[in-house]
């Protein structure tokens, strides 16, 4: 079946959802055209697409949708310029299909015209009652926790998603789990972290931790407030890195020239940065180099200092 967008481009849904779908994180997808997208006349293509959650687990991957457009966005570039993907959502719920599996495009564009309509109209606060295991102690310490970063997040289940259900990107997702961690006073490794997707998985995830008695370790500001003369309490971040330094620094170097090359990095403003250290340097998400490139300009005093978070 085929489908036309206000420019008469004709597109095949099937046949773009099977190229899109040879992304291992994709475990469903549909493919909508969209004709009123702020101001575009000609209209865009709209994909919806269920993730496949067993990946995401297997790679330690948590952050699902920036991993999603990463996906999508490289795919588009093998598929003429009218056949990319411009607008994404993601859902938790199967897609619904006919007896003979095929998708019900038009129960779809239904169902996402009303989630968007909810998000928009959504009030703040809710009537129901969370579930009675966000009730509990645990329960209620993180579900307590998410009000407060999303007051309008209404009743709370086992069953939402941490980012589908209730909007949290990936550094609000690392600030609920270290204050959960603060509040609970108990730690959840990096590797547990990674295959914690949903609210029911975050309490059972705290409620292991809190029976095992994994003590939280020390805050940043015991670590940072040890004299440099006390190596018997001195944190493994703040030892000298001796190989670790030069060898990065030449790495950076080498990364810098290769994206002047072939990215026509300009870096401006490293005037700017503070004298005095400890500060922050927040990249802002425009792509996964973010990270290296940034890195890459900085000065050697900077590099033979900087702890990398994230």
């Amino acid at each position: 079946m085929s489908s036309s967008l206000r420019t008469g481009r004709m597109f095949y849904p099937e046949e773009l959802e099977t190229h899109y779908s040879k992304s291992p994180f994709i475990k469903e997808i549909c493919i909508l055209g969209i004709f009123e997208h702020k101001g575009t006349p000609g209209g865009i293509l709209h994909a919806i697409v269920v993730p496949e959650l067993d990946e995401f687990r297997r790679r330690g991957q948590t952050a699902m949708m920036d991993t999603i457009r990463f996906e999508i966005e490289n795919l588009s570039k093998l598929v003429p310029s009218y056949y990319r993907i411009h607008s994404l959502s993601i859902r938790n719920d199967p897609l619904p299909r006919t007896v003979t599996r095929k998708l019900k495009r038009f129960e779809i564009h239904q169902e996402e015209a009303e989630r968007k309509k909810a998000k928009t109209t959504q009030p703040v606060g809710a009537a129901k009652e969370d579930h009675p295991r966000l009730r509990e102690r645990v329960g209620a310490v993180i579900a307590e926790l998410v009000r407060e970063s999303k007051p309008g997040a209404g009743a709370l289940e086992p069953a939402m998603n941490i980012e589908l259900d209730l909007g949290l990107d990936s550094l609000a997702r690392v600030e609920l789990l270290a204050l959960a961690e603060a509040r609970l006073g108990v730690h959840v490794d990096e590797h547990q972290a990674a295959r914690i997707f949903t609210l029911g998985e975050l309490v059972a995830t705290f409620e292991a931790a809190s029976v095992s008695g994994a003590a939280v370790g020390r805050s940043w500001k015991e670590i940072l407030d040890v004299p440099p003369t006390d190596p018997l309490h001195r944190h493994y971040i703040l030892n000298r890195r001796l190989l670790v330094n030069p060898g990065m620094f030449a790495v950076m170097r080498t990364a810098k020239l290769l994206a002047r090359a072939f990215f026509r990095l300009r870096c401006y403003g490293l005037e700017q940065l503070p004298r005095a250290r400890p500060f922050l340097l927040c990249p802002n998400h425009e792509s996964f180099l973010d990270g290296p490139f940034l890195v890459s300009v900085m000065p050697r005093a900077v590099i033979y200092n900087m702890f990398i978070l994230g």
